[in-house]
């Protein structure tokens, strides 16, 4: 790759983090002639229906519906719904919109859109590990100017992410140009009717409904009550298979791990709970099987990838009567995996309290720090090592922004700032540099990268693996 070249698209991504209420709205116009509605279970509610304020699964999953991201990766290549063509030059980013594209309120988008957009998604703390090196955006006829305060060949990738959308503010309500707009949100309930002024409408009405319980989940879809379950149990699967449903298993881009508070726990600790993990024994354990082990928090198929070598951990001190708290959210296997660490701890003089909190609550409390383990996953969501590493260990990161690792080293902040090049092999050194930082110091355990399980009725039709668990309701229908 050259100096100036236009990015690293190669492939490889949870936890995501940040609510709405009955008054969240995003306006716009229903298309009533849609067929029959497809209900959805999810296992948590979503927090907010801003794309740019809230960076967890379950609310991405919802806006992702609303509004379009600038850029789309599909199978190993960039496309686009909204942007023409593009180009990276000299720390200049030139983005030219398609043409025709109207909100959902059916006025038309124009470049100060995309514009507006980029600088909302600037002042967002959530965004700033995404979109944090770009200056002040500018227009220059169809164009949109885009400067790079440094070299950011992951910049195109990170717009590919559902954070990083297009959106207008109109009467207090936030317009997209997404396949859908809210037609109505209750309780644990949010009905999405088709956008009739989008490029890509979706095919059917959507209701997504929020049903915690695994088992509730899949005896939903056993009686028909939801068409679609987007978080099958693994110890449910042949089950379901049995009944004629089909299970469509596929390799995710997210790494489960367990989330060291850095503050609170020193380095002996660390290296303790390091030590008495058995990642076989918690796959087969909590997930069937259903799950690839690993060493490294960044997932093999990202860009700039390194595995952490095997490390036999001498002379670490068993504690007595030493208490600490791991909190989990209510994910079943998540539940299992704090009981198996609890286990462990306790053979070596630890004695761990576990927390199980609503999605809300859970990551509320982690933000603010009163976590001493906390069970979770992340979605790398720019496929490339910086899109975990900068928001999970770089001190300039919040911890609501991602770094509830709470991770703070100087050397770590000045081996992922220097790899801000477009020199293929040096950024690459680079950002193996800076995860070998997070190893030495134990900042966070690794466990194994999962499957990800979505059920369904054979009259379903229209639905996508998405490796980042970001699904597209829009060809979802009903035979």
């Amino acid at each position: 790759m050259n100096s100036k070249a236009i990015g690293i698209f190669s492939l490889g991504v949870t936890l995501l983090f940040n609510g709405c209420n009955n008054e969240d709205k995003t306006g716009g116009s229903v298309d009533s002639n849609h067929p029959k509605t497809v209900v959805i279970g999810v296992s948590s509610r979503y927090k907010q229906l801003d794309p740019m304020v809230s960076n967890d699964i379950p609310s991405l999953l919802i806006t992702k519906q609303l509004f379009q991201s600038f850029f789309n990766l599909k199978d190993g290549k960039i496309e686009s719904d909204l942007i023409d063509s593009y180009s990276l030059e000299n720390d200049i980013f030139t983005l030219v919109p398609k043409k025709g594209l109207k909100f959902s309120d059916g006025t038309d988008v124009t470049p100060e859109d995309f514009k507006f957009s980029l600088e909302r998604a600037k002042k967002s703390p959530a965004c700033a590990f995404l979109v944090g090196n770009i200056g002040d955006v500018t227009t220059d006829g169809d164009k949109i100017i885009v400067p790079l305060k440094v070299p950011t060949p992951s910049i195109i990738n990170n717009m590919t992410y559902p954070m990083i959308s297009l959106v207008k503010e109109s009467n207090g309500n936030l317009l997209g140009t997404g396949a859908f707009v809210v037609e109505e949100a209750v309780a644990d309930q949010i009905k999405l009717a088709p956008n009739k002024y989008s490029q890509n409408k979706g095919q059917s009405s959507v209701k997504v409904v929020t049903i915690p319980e695994d088992s509730s989940r899949t005896i939903a879809l056993e009686t028909g009550e939801i068409s679609i379950n987007l978080r099958v149990p693994p110890i449910d699967k042949k089950l379901l298979v049995s009944k004629n449903f089909i299970v469509d298993s596929a390799p995710s881009v997210t790494t489960e791990m367990i989330w060291l508070n850095n503050e609170k726990l020193d380095l002996d600790t660390r290296k303790l709970i390091y030590s008495v993990i058995d990642r076989e024994e918690i796959i087969q354990a909590a997930l069937e099987g259903e799950a690839t082990p690993t060493t490294s928090f960044v997932p093999r198929s990202a860009f700039g990838y390194k595995e952490n070598p095997a490390t036999v951990i001498q002379n670490i001190k068993a504690y007595s009567g030493r208490k600490i708290n791991i909190v989990t959210n209510d994910v079943n296997t998540r539940k299992t995996n704090a009981q198996i660490l609890q286990a462990k701890l306790k053979g070596v003089g630890i004695e761990a309290e576990i927390q199980v909190l609503d999605w809300g609550k859970y990551l509320d409390m982690s933000a603010n720090g009163e976590h001493d383990i906390l069970m979770g996953g992340w979605v790398t969501p720019n496929y490339d090592a910086e899109g975990i590493l900068k928001p999970l260990f770089y001190s300039k990161t919040t911890p609501a922004g991602g770094r509830r690792t709470f991770f703070n080293s100087p050397e770590f902040d000045k081996a992922l700032e220097s790899s801000y090049v477009y020199d293929e092999a040096a950024r690459r050194e680079k950002l193996e540099a800076a995860q070998e930082v997070v190893f030495q110091n134990y900042g966070i355990v690794p466990l194994y990268y999962p499957n990800y399980l979505v059920g369904y009725n054979k009259t379903l039709t229209g639905f996508t693996p998405d490796p980042r668990g970001l699904y597209d309701f829009s060809e979802l229908k009903l035979d």
